[in-house]
């Protein structure tokens, strides 16, 4: 990372002024979006920057004009991840509050219309000797295969995170999104065959996400479902591309998926009110959207914010959820948010 571009990440640190810095999928290139104050601005149809939305409309989306940044591109060299570590200290009541809310998700499941509702939790992990810039540096030198992100503004706060779902890529009027669920450990001692319950559950979000697209679509193509790996953990993936019909752009697309049944459940009215009533704390930007807006001319690529964390006063707030359908196994889902934990766990380890 050259020095112009770390005196860059702390001076805008330093002001409160916003910025991301950020890596696509697979790239050790990094990019920088440096604001030049700590106004907020909107996001106007067209405009060109970096957009950061949450889950719900409670907050409010935010946006990084280009036109009011300065931007900077630098390299990296990739890392291997270390696999010791000091595990999350769990909260017992955390753990039992977990299972019960999948359980009433289960039960409000079998007397409804609801076929899936995401469910998610939090925890906070206090550190000390933070040191931001070697943060960075371990978060786009490992899990390179995921988009990697580190977003800042005086409205938000901090958050760091590594997702491996894009919501939405759109090239001028050819669009792109995937359809991911089911979790199982990459680690091949580890390895079962995926289940019913989760091929089911990944299927539910294919299905909304098709019939969200119809009506913005001249054609639709729907492939196979496969596993897809993301660091230690792999899930099952359904691509999905097509044509915009004239007059719609990625805006449009966007907020009509978002929020998926990905991170969400389907159908998407009662999954929400679910989630709005029963989760217990505000999700923020944990499963919202973000990504750079027609910086490359004529493209969007979008990205749902999993595998992240919050970071305030020497304080990392992890957050991680899952699919509940009527076969879901609760203490099951409980280990799954434990594992989903870990990617950025394992980037505090040294802090810990």
């Amino acid at each position: 990372m050259q020095q112009v571009f770390r005196e860059a990440i702390l001076k805008n640190y330093a002001r409160q002024c916003p910025f991301v810095v950020y890596a696509s999928p697979g790239s050790l290139e990094l990019s920088g979006i440096f604001q030049r104050n700590n106004r907020r601005h909107e996001y106007k149809p067209g405009a060109r920057g970096f957009i950061f939305a949450p889950f719900s409309s409670e907050l409010k989306t935010l946006f990084l004009p280009l036109e009011q940044c300065d931007m900077l591109t630098t390299g990296t060299e990739k890392s291997e991840m270390e696999e010791d570590f000091d595990e999350i200290k769990l909260n017992s009541r955390q753990k039992e509050f977990h299972i019960r809310l999948v359980e009433q998700a289960i039960d409000h499941i079998n007397s409804s219309e609801l076929e899936k509702v995401v469910v998610s939790r939090k925890q906070n992990v206090s550190f000390t000797n933070f040191d931001l810039l070697e943060l960075l540096l371990q978060l786009f030198t490992k899990n390179v295969n995921a988009f990697r992100y580190a977003w800042f503004h005086p409205k938000s706060g901090l958050w760091v995170g590594a997702t491996p779902e894009v919501l939405l890529t759109v090239s001028n009027n050819q669009y792109k999104t995937m359809s991911l669920a089911g979790t199982r450990s990459a680690n091949l001692k580890e390895q079962y065959d995926w289940t019913a319950k989760e091929y089911h559950e990944q299927q539910v979000v294919t299905d909304a996400i098709a019939h969200d697209l119809e009506s913005f679509s001249e054609t639709i193509d729907i492939s196979e479902v496969r596993s897809s790996r993301a660091g230690s953990l792999e899930h099952l993936r359904t691509d999905i591309e097509g044509e915009l019909r004239s007059g719609y752009s990625w805006w449009d697309l966007a907020t009509t998926l978002h929020p998926t049944p990905a991170v969400c459940g389907s159908p998407k009215e009662e999954a929400l009110d679910f989630v709005l009533k029963k989760e217990g704390y505000n999700r923020e930007y944990y499963t919202g959207f973000f990504g750079p807006t027609a910086i490359l001319e004529g493209q969007t690529d979008l990205y749902v914010n999993l595998r992240c964390m919050r970071i305030r006063d020497n304080i990392a707030t992890i957050y991680a959820g899952g699919g509940i359908t009527r076969d879901s196994d609760p203490t099951a889902e409980w280990e799954e948010t434990c594992n989903k934990q870990q990617t950025m766990l394992k980037l505090l380890s040294q802090f810990l």
